[in-house]
């Protein structure tokens, strides 16, 4: 059994704490790619946590940040955030919104269904 709703575990926060300490210590060595760290970890906090995402939804996402991110890294350089952020924003705001709009939508502010335990 599936259960719905927002969820956070102790594996969570301590995820959470390292990819804090992560950018911090990055920041000072490569302050555009540290924000990487808490971009990523960010989104699969938000897809799995909060939204509670399937599986392809996350794969599309993640295919998705690596083409935009080889794209403006390496094809039109020099990184940067606004343009990345252009890209990917709109991907996942429509795959949270086909997310919570989904009749098996079981994150944040979901209805327990009787199945659920």
């Amino acid at each position: 059994m599936k259960s719905s709703g927002f969820r956070f575990s102790a594996i969570d926060a301590a995820v959470l704490c390292i990819a804090a300490l992560g950018t911090w210590l990055l920041y000072p060595i490569t302050p555009t790619y540290a924000w990487l760290i808490p971009f990523t970890v960010g989104h699969f906090f938000l897809f799995c946590n909060v939204v509670r995402m399937r599986r392809p939804q996350e794969l599309i996402w993640a295919a998705l940040f690596l083409v935009n991110f080889a794209a403006l890294a390496f094809l039109v350089p020099p990184f940067a955030w606004p343009r990345m952020l252009a890209l990917q924003l709109p991907v996942t705001l429509a795959l949270t919104w086909l997310t919570v709009r989904s009749d098996q939508y079981r994150g944040a502010f979901s209805s327990p269904r009787p199945t659920d335990s």
